[in-house]
């Protein structure tokens, strides 16, 4: 139902759009320029559902990040325009494509957990600068790396500045891990599971990585099968995987999110009584 009711309004919003174009007097929009694409890799996803428009069309593929499929879409796209862009940078910066490619692929090993079993520690700790970073200037920071006329570089690297943050947030991870866990409160989801309820805002993904490590390696007792992490900066509840068999992304739909089967997420709605009550209070108090 969330689902169906997100895809509705994205689609009222580019209705909305069209209509205010046509309305120029300068011109009116041709049918074939009427199109949207949306990506996503999440099968749950916000726009994945039965809403359907003529102009509008959905790539979904939950191997890759949403990241890594815009750069293959920009990549293999048959628009004239992208096309004569990116060949003119393949003949005289190709390694501004390899360098990309490269981000794109440890983006994507960050954001769909294949980080771990890969132990890609650059990027994991890509993902944890992410996390410390406002989105826009970590996009910003990372395209100003791009190789240039007088810098040939292939693949993605920290600089300095990045090594020194790092450091910086590794200390901050360990403080904020012993807090975490010391407020963290074991609950009981009406007897069918148990979930560790804690509140953060930064660094989440590392921060409930860390956690499980040390739950898997004894160091810290807990029978929990997943943890709920409230962010109230971002106005959602993260839930994270703490046993191998156990479906984030089933008990986020129940709340109207969705995810992934060991990341998933749901929002906060203050009127609904029994989410507050099974997530909220018990952290405020």
């Amino acid at each position: 139902n969330i689902s169906m009711e997100v895809g509705t309004r994205i689609i009222e919003a580019f209705n909305n759009f069209l209509d205010k174009a046509n309305n120029i007097n300068l011109f009116n929009i041709p049918n074939f320029m009427k199109k949207m694409i949306i990506i996503d890799h999440h099968k749950d996803s916000l726009w994945l559902n039965e809403v359907q428009h003529k102009y509008i069309e959905y790539y979904n593929n939950e191997k890759d990040c949403a990241t890594r499929q815009l750069y293959n879409f920009i990549i293999h796209c048959d628009s004239p325009t992208f096309t004569k862009t990116l060949e003119g940078c393949q003949n005289e910066y190709p390694e501004v494509i390899d360098y990309y490619e490269n981000y794109t692929n440890i983006v994507n090993d960050w954001d769909l957990f294949l980080w771990i079993d890969k132990h890609n520690m650059v990027a994991r700790d890509l993902g944890i600068l992410c996390g410390q970073t406002d989105r826009n200037e970590f996009l910003l920071w990372q395209i100003q790396k791009c190789p240039l006329k007088d810098k040939i570089v292939d693949k993605f690297y920290f600089n300095k500045t990045e090594i020194k943050e790092l450091k910086k947030i590794w200390n901050e991870l360990d403080f904020m891990v012993d807090k975490a866990i010391t407020n963290s409160i074991v609950m009981d989801y009406k007897g069918y599971f148990k979930y560790l309820l804690l509140k953060e805002n930064e660094n989440v993904s590392m921060l409930s990585y860390i956690i499980r490590e040390k739950i898997k390696s004894g160091e810290f007792k807990c029978d929990a099968d997943c943890m709920c992490i409230v962010m109230f900066n971002h106005n959602s509840v993260s839930v994270r995987q703490i046993k191998d068999d156990f479906n984030c992304r089933e008990f986020a739909n129940l709340y109207g999110g969705g995810g992934h089967p060991a990341a998933s997420g749901f929002p906060i709605h203050s009127e609904n009584e029994e989410l507050m009550q099974q997530f909220i209070y018990p952290v405020l108090k």
